[in-house]
């Protein structure tokens, strides 16, 4: 889903989702979130500001997650991308995701490959 002020404020105000955001030199420069499930998923989402795009925060981010879950023991981990996004699909692709499903005429559902075989 696109993130909009109100569609992040909603992420910040449920509790079960896990919020983050990503510092650099003393500067918030991005924001991801993590929704863990009992079955075994994990769903998360993030934003890179306008102004550090290009420059590796998203792949920073994206590396980070995974670390976090590189143990099968864990959640198998999605994410949903903006067909336009051709910087966001670069990365998860770079970062071993793989594309599950076109989910509407907007977005797509990647993910992490490991978990797939």
């Amino acid at each position: 889903f696109p993130f909009t002020i109100r569609s992040i404020r909603l992420i910040l105000q449920n509790p079960a989702i896990l919020c983050y955001f990503v510092i650099k030199d003393g500067r918030r420069v991005g924001f991801f979130f993590l929704r863990l499930f009992g079955n075994g998923s994990a769903f998360f989402g993030f934003v890179v500001s306008k102004d550090m795009r290009g420059q590796g925060v998203g792949s920073m981010i994206l590396a980070s997650i995974i670390m976090a879950f590189q143990n099968p023991i864990f959640f198998r981990l999605y994410s949903t991308v903006s067909i336009k996004n051709t910087p966001s699909w670069k990365a998860h692709i770079s970062n071993g995701f793989i594309k599950v499903k076109d989910v509407d005429d907007e977005y797509v559902l990647f993910k992490l490959k490991k978990y797939s075989e």
